[in-house]
């Protein structure tokens, strides 16, 4: 019975990071949008990305912890498409503010 469970929680995390990845990537448009930012991609990808990835890279001259995988390179990119995609759908908005704290539970 353990082993089920292990595994059930296991399962779980791995749906949830890249659900919590794209969140976060979605939530760093919407904060762009905010300080009224150009909303356009070529000028998004460079801000996004060092909002997105400046605190865990300058953490990781510390604790050697994060790790750039194809991954996570992935589910960014996605994120930025869906930001894209989806940016003037209201109730998406309201939803998103969960994403920063699902992976801290």
């Amino acid at each position: 019975m353990y082993m089920l469970n292990n595994i059930s929680k296991e399962n779980i995390l791995n749906l949830l990071i890249p659900l919590s990845i794209i969140g976060n990537v979605m939530n760093t448009g919407y904060l762009l949008k905010d300080k009224n930012f150009d909303n356009e991609l070529s000028n998004f990808i460079v801000p996004s990305f060092l909002l997105f990835f400046s605190g865990p890279l300058s953490a990781n001259i510390i604790y050697h912890q994060m790790i750039i995988d194809s991954k996570l390179v992935m589910c960014y990119i996605l994120g930025v498409i869906l930001f894209f995609l989806l940016k003037e759908v209201k109730i998406i908005r309201k939803f998103l503010f969960l994403f920063p704290v699902v992976l801290r539970v």
